[in-house]
This record gives structure tokens, sequence and C-alpha cells, in this order.
């Protein structure tokens, strides 16, 4: 016979008496532990950061999670199996890509796809769509970069709608006013702070990925992003690995910015 599901109550209980012991539970939906149903895993050390965004979408109410760069729908997916069931926007521009996404989605009531590149203005741009989907980017990658980070460099080209974080969340956040914006756009995460400063306003933390080593032209490194968004009123609460090379040098690191009202208030 099979037990009966476990109340949230309980749920509740269950996880908050791991957690004192340094535990997080991982509920997981796919990959090499799918068959189990969950996961447990040290605090500090989860998968995708999961114990880190759960704790912090919980304590800051977050109502709306803009995930710019989705690509297949991986962040997204991640949020799921953490916990986190409210609603997401997953933003992604280049059209194979696009397509895996809606159906990842597509039994979802509360996850919805736009297909766009999100820039520092509105208009057309050109995605040069990667060997690997996740390096898409409108940068010409580095030719130095074939070698340490395979995939980058560009198979083909596409003209893709691109839009501001302002445009985007005047169109599709209505009523959203803790907002937790997701940037992993490949090297145009700066450019898409620069348009976005009204939607800054109505969120309370943004999650970047932050460049240490340029594989792009021109692309900004984590101190000139950190820069941007501490002048708008964020502070740098967290990091963790993002992408490594074929040398296992980390080339970029994901942060959380929180709004500075929240600093010493939230616990990680």
């Amino acid at each position: 016979p099979r037990a009966a599901p476990c109340t949230p109550t309980v749920v509740k209980k269950i996880r908050d008496a791991l957690e004192k012991k340094g535990l997080g539970v991982w509920r997981v939906t796919h990959g090499p532990f799918a068959r189990f149903n969950t996961a447990l895993y040290k605090i500090g050390y989860p998968p995708w950061g999961a114990s880190v965004r759960r704790r912090l979408i919980a304590q800051l109410n977050v109502d709306l999670v803009i995930d710019c760069g989705a690509n297949t729908g991986q962040y997204a997916a991640g949020l799921r199996n953490a916990g986190y069931f409210g609603r997401i926007l997953s933003v992604e521009p280049g059209s194979e890509a696009f397509a895996q996404l809606e159906t990842a989605a597509r039994r979802d009531r509360r996850w919805e796809c736009l297909r766009a590149a999100v820039y520092d203005e509105d208009g057309r741009v050109s995605l040069r769509v990667a060997e690997e989907s996740p390096c898409n980017t409108l940068f010409n990658p580095l030719p130095s970069d074939d070698e340490m980070v395979p995939g980058v460099q560009t198979a083909f080209i596409e003209e893709v709608e691109a839009l501001t974080l302002d445009t985007i969340v005047d169109r599709y956040a209505s009523g959203a006013q803790r907002i937790w914006i997701k940037l992993d756009v490949e090297g145009a995460e700066l450019r898409a702070v620069s348009g976005g400063k009204t939607a800054l306003g109505r969120s309370v933390a943004v999650e970047a990925e932050l460049g240490l080593v340029p594989i792009y032209e021109n692309e900004p490194m984590f101190f000139e992003t950190s820069k941007v968004l501490y002048e708008e009123g964020f502070f740098l609460c967290n990091t963790s690995g993002a992408f490594q090379d074929t040398q296992g040098t980390w080339i970029k690191i994901d942060g959380v910015f929180l709004r500075n009202e929240f600093r010493g208030k939230v616990r990680l």
C-alpha cells in the first residue's frame, strides 16, 4: 500500500528539522535522482543554489521571477524543484531553445514564456546561435575561446526581437511589485540593467551572471555590472560558481543582489 501524502504543515516541520541539522530537501523531477523523487543536500552546497534561492524568495515574498536568458528552462525547473511555485516569466530569444522551453512549461499554468532578447533598447538584433545553445549571444565570441570554452563559437545567426526589461515588466508583469530578476544573457547583463531602471525599482533581487574572464567582445566584467547594481540600490549577498573552462578555471559566477533595505534582515 502507498503511504498517504504529507500535508504542507508536516512537510514544513520536516524541512525545518532538517535545516537545523544543516540539511535541505530538494524535490527532484529530472536527472539521475528523479526516481527517488527527493534528495538531501548539505546546506551551502545545493544543486542550482536551490537552498539560497528558496529561502530568499520566501523571505522576500517574491511574486514574480523573470528568467532572462532562459534557454530550455533549466533555471525555472530548478526553481520548481526547490519548492517555488509562484509565477515565472522565462525570456529566451533563440528559436530552437525557445521551442524546448515552451514544451517544458506547457503543463505549468504559472510558468509563462516570451521569445525575445533582453537589451538596452527595443528593436531587432542579431542573435549568434552557438554550437551549444546556452552560449547563444548578441556578441562575437573571442576567437581564442574555442578550445577553452567548447561550443561557444557561432553556428548560425538569426534575427530576433529585442525588448528592454522596462518594456517586459510594463507588458507582462502587471500587478507584480516584488520581482526577482535573473540575468543570464551571455555578455548583455550590463545592457539589460541599463534598459531596466524602472523594472529594478519594482524588484527586490537581481541574480546576475558575472564575468571573471571575457569570452565575448566588449563583455562587461563582474566589477562593472556590480558597480551599476550598487548604484541602483542593491548589494551583493551571495555568489556561486556558474561556468568553468576546460582547465577548471571559473570564468563566470552567479551573484545574488538584494535591495539595500534587506541588509541584515534575511537568512541565507
